[in-house]
C-alpha cells in the first residue's frame, strides 16, 4: 500500500474539502512515474511476489497512462478553453466522483462473498486499511510538515489515499487472496474520510499562523 502512488482524483479530491490542488497533482504524478523503480523491490524484496511485468514494461503503461492524461488534458483546454473549464469545475468535480463510483463498484466485487464466509476477518482487514490510511496521512504530514500547514496537510491527503488499484494489473494470478481481498476493501477509507477529515483539515488551515 505504502509504495502505490496517490489516486488519480486526489487533486480534485483535495480541491473540494479546501487544500491545494495543484499541489495535490504535482506529488500524484510524481509517485506515480517512480512507482515502476519502487514497488519492484518492495514486491520482490520484501513481498517475494512476481510480477505479471517486468519493470520496463510497468514503465511503459505508466508513461502512457500519464503521457495519455497530459495530452487528453492540453486537448480539451485548447478546445474547451481555459474559462469555460473554470466554470465547470463543479460538474467537472462530479464527474470525478462518478468515475471513482465506477471503479469502486468493479473492484469491490467478491467482497460480500468473502463477507458471507468470514465477516470478522473482512472486518479485521477494513480496520487495517482505516488504520493504515490515518498512519500513511500523518507520517505524510511530519515528514513534510516544514513546507507550511496547507501544503504539508495536501500532501498528507495524497500519500493517505493510494492507487492499490493499479496494482491489480501487475499482480500475479498466484497472490494470496488476502492481498486482493485487501486490495479491494482498502477502498472504504478512499471514499469515506475525506468527508470525516474535511472539518478537520479546516480546523488545522484556520488555526494556522498568518504568514
Amino acid at each position: 500500500m505504502a509504495a502505490a502512488p496517490p489516486i488519480t482524483s486526489s487533486p480534485a479530491l483535495a480541491l473540494m474539502i479546501g487544500l491545494d490542488a495543484s499541489l495535490a497533482l504535482v506529488v500524484m504524478v510524481s509517485a506515480t512515474l517512480i512507482v515502476p523503480f519502487v514497488l519492484p523491490a518492495v514486491s520482490l524484496g520484501l513481498l517475494d511476489l512476481q510480477l505479471s511485468v517486468g519493470a520496463g514494461g510497468f514503465i511503459l503503461r505508466l508513461g502512457g497512462l500519464i503521457g495519455g492524461a497530459v495530452v487528453a488534458a492540453a486537448v480539451v483546454r485548447r478546445l474547451v478553453g481555459v474559462g469555460r473549464i473554470i466554470r465547470a469545475a463543479e460538474h467537472l468535480d462530479g464527474i470525478a466522483v462518478l468515475l471513482m463510483l465506477v471503479f469502486a463498484v468493479a473492484i469491490m466485487d467478491g467482497v460480500a462473498a468473502a463477507v458471507s464466509i468470514d465477516p470478522w476477518h473482512v472486518a479485521t482487514l477494513i480496520g487495517a486499511a482505516f488504520v493504515a490510511h490515518v498512519a500513511l496521512q500523518a507520517a505524510s504530514a511530519l515528514l513534510f510538515g516544514l513546507l507550511g500547514r496547507w501544503e504539508a496537510l495536501t500532501v498528507a491527503f495524497a500519500g493517505g489515499n493510494r492507487n492499490m488499484g493499479l496494482l491489480l494489473a501487475v499482480l500475479p494470478a498466484s497472490v494470496h487472496p488476502d492481498v486482493l481481498l485487501y486490495f479491494a476493501v482498502g477502498q472504504l477509507p478512499i471514499y469515506v474520510m475525506p468527508s470525516l477529515l474535511a472539518p478537520f483539515y479546516r480546523w488545522l488551515l484556520a488555526k494556522a499562523p498568518e504568514a
